[in-house]
């Protein structure tokens, strides 16, 4: 699969599964924006358990292709995204629908970009980016550790995710909080080109997965969690991709069907990759059906 935000594919070539409509891309040099279009087609690995006979574009891939456009609004190829503010999802991305992204400069190292899903306003954001290279770094050497509960109990706790389920195992922490433990679910670098970074979009999505499942026993069984909004995520660090992370839920919140959490993503040496703070998360049954007037809360999580 390829990622969106990896900085080794172009532009054109980061959306093969998307349906990339060629010649509809281009840049707005009065503002230096950049607006793309493409067609959401159902056959998008993105969609895969997300969900099962119900597909919705997940709320990370509008995070990492709205960084693609920043990239090329910007003539940034290796554009590296620091920080998300003020993120809302309004609205489903269902597959056919065609989607055009925009971003704007708004200041020095941030873009405001929105997402319109036939015209109707899905998510906007502001993305905080810089074209510095991550510091260079040494993982941890791979270990697997002890886990209170494995990946099988993880999946049911979970049961729309899988197959891309970004979890392997989770360990009890003192106070009754979890660390969840994860690996990206990408293919590794082909040998004798770079060593690719864990996509930050994947980073998101396994924390969002871990709070699912922090959650567990304060949402109805089998209900879907979506994404409404997030306040701020930080990002720190910068994985390989064949390091594991572990995501820990430092605090929740229940505020009727939804749930306001935060939390950290660290490596296994205990490097910090991100922390998010007042992120909305709601819990959906299943029975509810994909809508794009709902108001927020209808892009999912995990």
């Amino acid at each position: 699969m390829v990622w969106f935000s990896d900085p080794a594919t172009s532009l054109p070539a980061a959306w093969p599964w998307a349906g990339f409509i060629p010649g509809r891309d281009g840049a707005e040099t009065a503002e230096d924006a950049a607006q793309s279009h493409f067609l959401l087609i159902s056959e998008a690995p993105f969609l895969a358990g997300h969900f099962p006979g119900r597909p919705i574009l997940p709320g990370v891939a509008i995070i990492d292709a709205a960084l693609m456009v920043c990239r090329a609004a910007a003539g940034a190829r290796h554009l590296r995204l620091d920080a998300i503010s003020a993120a809302r999802f309004f609205a489903a991305v269902l597959p056919g629908d065609e989607v055009t992204l925009r971003a704007v400069p708004s200041g020095a190292g941030t873009w405001r970009a929105a997402a319109h899903a036939n015209g109707v306003l899905c998510a906007r954001m502001t993305l905080h980016v810089t074209e510095q290279a991550a510091a260079p770094r040494h993982a941890a050497a791979p270990r697997r550790p002890h886990f209170d509960v494995g990946a099988a109990e993880i999946a049911l706790r979970l049961p729309q995710r899988p197959p891309m389920l970004m979890l392997e195992g989770a360990m009890h922490l003192p106070e009754g909080t979890w660390a969840m433990h994860g690996r990206p679910h990408m293919p590794a670098a082909t040998p004798g080109t770079h060593r690719m970074n864990y996509p930050t979009s994947l980073i998101c999505e396994g924390f969002f997965q871990a709070a699912g499942c922090a959650l567990q026993g304060a949402i109805a069984d089998g209900a879907m969690l979506l994404l409404g909004s997030i306040g701020r995520a930080e990002f720190a660090a910068v994985p390989h991709a064949s390091e594991a992370v572990r995501h820990i839920v430092t605090s929740s919140r229940m505020l009727g069907d939804a749930a306001l959490v935060a939390g950290q993503t660290r490596t296994e040496d205990d490097v910090l990759v991100a922390s998010y703070t007042d992120v909305l998360v709601v819990a959906r049954g299943t029975e509810a059906r994909p809508t794009r007037t709902g108001g927020p809360l209808m892009t999912q999580t995990s």
